[in-house]
């Protein structure tokens, strides 16, 4: 398989990077995630770098190299986003969060049991109901490794095709801050019609910063565990 390739990356007076693809942006770094790109990109091949953090990732990055149809090729989608949180708004967590309750939080454990999340069946519709008319994409806390399994999730539950933003290994900040920081990446440019998460605080934090909210309020997850999770831990 052929390296990607037609990345680029340029750092700004203010310390963030800007990563593009083709003279089209795809995702801007700041702070400590500029600093371990740097890093990285410095060390590693930088097409695959890039790709990568760019969230460009398995055949996707591949593809244009190999001579197959490329996404970036093509003319950027005319329609709005929509875009969905996973943990509590799509996905059932309820079954797992027993993992998190001893005071030595079993963190393996309860990533491993994301698998067998039941689809919560009120995103589901709303999902569905936005893929006629929006662009979907996803914006969850998982952390970066839990990619495949999460893909694989929303296919096996038959949810529509979109980018999927998690977080990069390490990243520990609280999910009202990581989160918009993804999601300012992922719209760039772009509209949004509505964003869909069930932590109020990432949901004020989004508003905030100016996107259309709706909170997913069809979950009865335990507020206090859920949340230490999302935004005490960093980890969802």
């Amino acid at each position: 398989m052929s390296r990607p390739d037609g990345f680029a990356f340029d750092v700004r007076p203010d310390g963030s990077v800007a990563l593009t693809r083709r003279g089209l942006p795809t995702t801007t770094l700041r702070d400590a995630r500029a600093a371990a790109f740097l890093a990285e990109v410095a060390e590693g091949d930088p097409q695959r770098v890039m790709a990568r953090w760019s969230g460009v990732g398995g055949a996707d990055a591949e593809a244009g190299a190999d001579g197959e149809e490329d996404p970036e090729d093509q003319p950027p989608d005319p329609r709005p986003l929509a875009v969905f949180d996973l943990d509590g708004t799509l996905a059932d967590v309820r079954h797992r969060l027993h993992h998190l309750t001893s005071r030595r939080k079993n963190w393996d454990a309860f990533f491993r049991a994301a698998e067998h999340d039941k689809p919560l069946a009120e995103g589901v519709a709303l999902v569905r109901k936005h893929a006629a008319t929006d662009e979907i994409a996803y914006v969850t806390g998982r952390p970066e490794h839990l990619r495949a399994d999460t893909e694989r999730w929303l296919a096996r539950h038959g949810l529509p095709p979109g980018r999927l933003l998690m977080r990069r290994a390490g990243d520990r900040r609280p999910a009202r801050v990581a989160k918009p920081e993804l999601l300012r990446d992922l719209t760039w440019g772009r509209a949004v019609s509505v964003v869909v998460d069930d932590d109020r605080q990432v949901c004020r934090a989004y508003r905030d910063a100016g996107f259309p909210v709706r909170v997913a309020d069809w979950s009865d997850a335990p507020e206090p565990v859920l949340t230490e999770a999302q935004e005490r831990e960093g980890r969802t």
